[in-house]
């Protein structure tokens, strides 16, 4: 028996039909704060660190002229926190990371560290799809759109200022979970039928696209820099299904979201796609030898990616990471 989790509705960041952001309340804050400065357009290059090992500071760059160089100095710690990847990059260059890796680029090694080891995402795949042939919420004419883009427009509420099915979520465990909690989450994707182009408001659509995510996965992937270039896009690893464990979670995750063509999906006017993605036309719809070869030619990622395991790099005026 497969218990669920009941489903529930997604937070968001929105006030008044907008969607706010963390620049949304520093700006807010920032001109009762004395202590606080916002520097925009810049990009910090370099952590500048001492002979004993301390972080004094950062070393940065201008977005829109990189020839315009500059330092922060900090008088007690600096906490770099720019994401799950910028951040080992900066480390990195900085002289913090894996010895082979700073020697071959020419960056003098402060601390030999395995930086850039242990990443990890949520793997996910092509889901089952089910068509609204009742329910279907896009526009039938071009006066419906013109109606609702006026509304929000005026008032910030109406069709365009949901999120649509993206508010959605739900868990159940795979016959491999053995904690009290489950392994599987299921986002869900939307597009309309009748269009060419995916990008349409989040509150119109047609179709539904379940997603199927392993929340606990085993594979690790890895992450590295081949320049000395900040500028330089990092190298990137997944390794998504590198444990080959982590495959089976995803197909039943697949196989439990046939439920879509159940007598209760129908009746709601629910009609399941049987349309068989690109690669797997041999094997049948639905079975589980079909979702095997989709979970293997679709691979995917969740925007969750992580970095963690890190030794501390140095002391008193630290570094901090935060995902």
């Amino acid at each position: 028996m497969v218990h669920i989790q009941p489903g529930y509705l997604l937070q968001g960041t929105v006030k008044d039909g907008i969607r706010q952001s963390t620049n949304v309340f520093l700006k807010t804050v920032h001109r009762h704060r004395k202590n606080l400065h916002i520097v925009p357009g810049i990009r910090v290059t370099k952590l500048n660190i001492d002979d004993t090992k301390r972080v004094t500071g950062v070393e940065y760059v201008l977005d829109r002229d990189r020839a315009q160089r500059g330092k922060v100095f900090a008088n007690k710690e600096v906490i770099l926190s720019v994401g799950a990847l910028a951040s080992p990059q900066i480390l990195m260059l900085s002289g913090i990371g894996p010895q082979e890796t700073l020697n071959s680029l020419g960056i003098n090694v402060i601390k030999n560290s395995k930086v850039g080891y242990n990443l990890m995402n949520h793997p996910t795949s092509t889901g089952v799809t089910v068509i609204l042939t009742r329910s279907s919420n896009v526009p039938r004419s071009k006066e419906e759109w013109l109606s609702d883009i006026r509304q929000y427009d005026k008032t910030h509420d109406g069709p365009l200022s949901a999120t649509g099915i993206s508010q959605l979520s739900g868990y159940i465990p795979s016959s491999d979970a053995t904690d009290d909690y489950p392994d599987l989450k299921f986002g869900f994707a939307f597009s309309d039928v009748n269009s060419e182009s995916a990008d349409i408001p989040a509150s119109y659509y047609s179709r539904i696209t379940v997603l199927p995510y392993h929340v606990r996965p085993k594979s690790r992937g890895f992450f590295t820099i081949n320049s000395t270039d900040p500028f330089d896009p990092p190298l990137v690893y997944p390794n998504l299904l590198g444990n080959p464990e982590d495959r089976k979670p995803l197909i039943e995750g697949h196989l439990f979201l046939k439920l879509a063509n159940t007598k209760a999906f129908k009746e709601s006017g629910f009609v399941l796609d049987t349309t068989k993605i690109h690669g797997c036309e041999p094997e049948m719809f639905g079975t589980y030898e079909y979702f095997n070869c989709a979970v293997g030619k679709y691979v995917g990622a969740a925007h969750h990616i992580v970095l963690v395991g890190w030794e501390t790099a140095v002391t008193h005026r630290r570094w901090w990471t935060r995902n």
